[in-house]
């Protein structure tokens, strides 16, 4: 399944919000969404994907690892996708 991933630290800094996309990263989630191209574009600040078998609340129980892992309060919202498009996204 996939899954887009809206999170914020709250009163975070760059190295707190670093650490968060480190975190992120190694919960396998992604700070890019593939394109039919095969080229990948970079997603928003505070955004990313996550591509795998789980469900909308694994997806969550693993973003709050990583923003647990940070000692920050945080804010977040995971969507199970069914389609996406978008427009005005950088290629990685």
């Amino acid at each position: 399944m996939k899954h887009i991933l809206r999170i914020e630290l709250i009163d975070a800094d760059d190295a707190a919000n670093a650490a968060l996309a480190t975190a992120l990263h190694r919960e396998g989630f992604e700070h890019s969404v593939a394109g039919r191209d095969g080229q990948r574009y970079r997603l928003p600040s505070g955004e990313f994907s996550y591509d795998g078998k789980a469900t909308v609340h694994d997806v969550l129980e693993a973003a709050q690892r990583a923003a647990n892992s940070t000692g920050k309060k945080y804010r977040a919202v995971a969507t199970e996708v069914a389609g996406q498009v978008w427009a005005g996204l950088d290629p990685v």
